[in-house]
């Protein structure tokens, strides 16, 4: 999802939150039609300006998603609205740090308990 030349990140920010069916994955969209939906039909029914903000109606009470306007920091925003690639970076990146810590932690000395 990139911003228009005139969209201000917060334009950006509402349509994502708004509107989560321009950002679902097909295969998503497709699995709350029970595979009823080809992955192509479904790619186009999330994109269509007529059915994206119902698709993203089904999508928000199938999945429970939260208060959209509840605030957001400017970070996650940055995160959520981020391209593929930058995300697979980011979850890469949030891994390694996640199990260093975790081998940091097996490997400290244990103190005993009395």
């Amino acid at each position: 999802m990139s911003a228009g030349s005139n969209e201000t990140a917060a334009d950006v920010w509402g349509r994502f939150v708004r509107t989560p069916s321009l950002g679902a994955h097909p295969a998503w969209i497709a699995g709350m039609f029970d595979g009823a939906l080809p992955l192509e039909a479904a790619g186009r029914l999330a994109a269509h300006p007529r059915f994206a903000s119902r698709v993203s109606s089904l999508m928000a009470a199938r999945h429970g998603f939260g208060d959209i306007d509840a605030p957001a920091e400017p970070a996650d925003q940055a995160i959520a609205l981020s391209d593929s690639q930058t995300l697979g970076t980011i979850i890469r990146r949030a891994g390694a740090v996640c199990w260093a810590d975790r081998s940091r932690a097996r490997s400290a000395p244990r103190r005993s308990r009395r």
